[in-house]
């Protein structure tokens, strides 16, 4: 009986044991549970603050407060990777001194946070005061009272770290594999808002800054101008606006290709950032354009020094593609003391400034003129004046007949392009082909010349066969030069109007070979197979090297008009042109002689030897009819041709 008692009291103990075991389960299984749910409805919160598009801060801070209250702990941190990726710095915490804020930095490679950050994973050490490799770097944590700790990495979906979610407590052994995935929860959420915030921020950057050089774009060089003036309402002062532009580019770009442009264009920037002072504002507005803002200028004379000193940083040359290239820069001015002036007069006043310095010879600075304004509009209604007649086809060309010295017969024309402005009537050629050459219209224009001319020649060939032998010299640009498909355009052009290429002399200007000898050479080689001549224009008044003659192996020689005008009257010039005669007849050049006015002029090169001349002496440029009328009516004698002109009222 007593040994059935004990059984009972035995049982009625073990059964109390496994009740007040269950019992603890149970209540385990209910924290559990509790802190399952409170862990994913912090994850979730997390998760609708950032749908709600908070921002990146606040999130964070946001994050680490509510980690440290889910988990219960001493300390939250988040620390974030260095640029260089050697270190990370305490940025957002729970629990931790305001001193130590943003001033804690730990060195990652042998830290844990190195591991977690390195292999993309999270690291748990549930004993810090154990011997480690990182025992150098533990103090940060232990001497806190910390004595386990988590590490969780924080990265994008594009798997770029921003740092670590970390957390710490004072029992060993504390995170359980559960608080692990909560972390990473948290992390994956953060990681989220952080790709969304860079990618705003990188759209936001790419909306105010050129790509290729990044520097600030016109929006924002207008919004910071408009602060600029807004400051001198209630500053006395003054700022400056200077617009740069990169001399003759186009024949850069098209020479180099687009590719190394790019890297002139950004040597450019680069030097000019160098030359600039604190606090002024360099932009690129597209192309070749740079603008500059300098606030705080004395006066106009402060501004030109300026200007000066960024000129002056872009000199040298710049090595692209294994070839130099010498960049200069035109420059212009404007000046302002009023906070009352337009953001757009004083752009449009530094442009108009820029395009002065262009026309004075380049790599010139130029201050902002009132007379420049009305310049300027007047360039830009020529530019879209021409640009209009190129469409409708309103240009025109006129010839002007090239003499053989001794006999007096014709034997060329030179073709030149015409424009009958409906308003403003002829504009002359000086007007309008500097503004095509800088817009790009010299490029149409040159071949719409170029295949009037040939077709109109060919016509005048069938008529007058004792005129088979005529010439048509034609002007060819700088912008043309370097055309990768010239020598294509200049063969369907002479297919479609089906002259002999050897009745074609393509001119080009001294300055114009010199400026890319390199590429000059091989379009001039390509042309010369085609069977087309070459003529050097206005030679005397580029670079002057005699050497080039043979370099360039040209057909024909031109000397300008501001020698043939001192035959008579200056010896100088005279024995000038009487030594290019020579030269030109050593290396086979037929020799042409410009401007010719004077019959003495006319003398002179005979006796000379020169071969051919044209000028006002035989006729002024005419357009194809009145042309028509000579060849129909002239002789091979020069009292012949003189008094057919005399009979068309030439």
């Amino acid at each position: 009986m007593a040994a059935s008692f004990n059984t009972i009291v035995d049982e009625t103990a073990r059964v109390a044991v496994s009740l007040e075991g269950a019992r603890e389960a149970l209540q385990a299984n209910r924290r559990h549970l509790e802190n399952g749910n409170a862990q994913q409805s912090a994850v979730a919160q997390l998760g609708r603050r950032a749908l709600d598009r908070a921002p990146l801060p606040d999130l964070l801070h946001e994050a680490v407060r509510l980690v440290q209250e889910v988990l219960n702990v001493p300390l939250t941190s988040i620390f974030e990777l260095s640029t260089d990726g050697t270190s990370v710095r305490l940025t957002y915490g729970a629990g931790w001194s305001t001193d130590a804020m943003g001033s804690t930095v730990v060195h990652i490679p042998s830290s844990p946070m190195g591991v977690a950050l390195h292999g993309l994973q999270p690291v748990v050490i549930d004993d810090l005061t154990a011997p480690g490799p990182d025992l150098q770097l533990r103090p940060v944590w232990v001497d806190r009272g910390a004595r386990s700790g988590a590490w969780v990495p924080i990265s994008t979906m594009r798997q770029q770290t921003f740092g670590v979610l970390a957390v710490h407590a004072t029992e060993i052994g504390r995170f359980s594999q559960d608080d692990v995935h909560f972390l990473e929860g948290v992390a994956n959420v953060l990681g989220s808002a952080i790709e969304r915030t860079r990618n705003e921020e990188q759209l936001a950057y790419q909306a105010v800054h050129d790509p290729l050089t990044n520097l600030p774009n016109r929006v924002l060089f207008v919004d910071r101008l408009t602060s600029a003036l807004g400051r001198l309402k209630r500053h006395r002062g003054a700022l400056a606006v200077l617009f740069l532009d990169i001399d003759r580019f186009k024949l850069v770009n098209d020479g180099v290709g687009h590719v190394r442009a790019n890297e002139v264009l950004i040597e450019v920037a680069t030097r000019l950032r160098m030359a600039l002072r604190a606090g002024d504002t360099l932009a690129r507005f597209g192309g070749d354009e740079f603008v500059v803002l300098c606030e705080d200028v004395i006066d106009e004379a402060d501004a030109l020094l300026l200007a000066d000193r960024l000129t002056e940083f872009t000199r040298g040359p710049i090595m692209v593609g294994g070839t130099e290239h010498l960049v200069t820069l035109s420059t212009g001015v404007a000046f302002t003391s009023s906070h009352t002036t337009l953001v757009e007069d004083l752009l449009r006043d530094a442009d108009a400034a820029m395009y002065q310095a262009k026309e004075s010879g380049r790599a010139q600075v130029s201050l902002f003129a009132e007379s420049l304004r009305a310049k300027a509009l007047h360039r830009v209604d020529t530019e879209t004046s021409l640009r209009h007649a190129l469409a409708a086809g309103d240009l025109s060309v006129h010839y002007q007949p090239v003499v053989d010295v001794a006999t007096g017969m014709i034997t060329g024309f030179e073709a030149l392009a015409r424009w009958k402005h409906p308003s403003r009537g002829l504009v002359h050629p000086i007007e309008f082909i500097p503004v095509a050459e800088e817009s790009g219209l010299i490029v149409p224009l040159g071949e719409f010349v170029l295949g009037e001319s040939t077709r109109q020649l060919r016509r005048w060939q069938e008529e007058f066969p004792q005129y088979s032998c005529l010439d048509m010299a034609v002007n060819l640009s700088a912008r043309q030069l370097i055309q990768n498909d010239l020598t294509a355009v200049v063969a369907n052009i002479l297919d479609a109007s089906d002259l002999d290429p050897c009745h074609l002399v393509l001119e080009i200007t001294e300055s114009v070979l010199m400026r890319d000898t390199k590429t000059s050479v091989t379009a001039l080689r390509d042309l010369a197979a085609l069977g087309v001549r070459v003529g050097i224009d206005d030679f005397g008044t580029g670079y002057s090297s005699l050497a080039y003659l043979k370099k360039f192996s040209a057909d024909v020689l031109k000397i300008d008009k501001t020698f043939i005008d001192g035959l008579g009257t200056d010896p100088q010039d005279a024995a000038i042109v009487a030594a290019t005669i020579t030269l030109a007849g050593i290396l086979g050049m037929h020799t042409i002689a410009e401007g010719v006015e004077h019959q003495h002029q006319l003398d002179e090169l005979q006796q000379m030897g020169c071969d051919s001349y044209q000028g006002y002496l035989f006729a002024r440029p005419g357009p194809a009819d009145e042309i028509h009328d000579l060849l129909s009516r002239t002789t091979t004698t020069h009292s012949g041709v003189r008094s057919t002109l005399e009979q068309l009222g030439r």
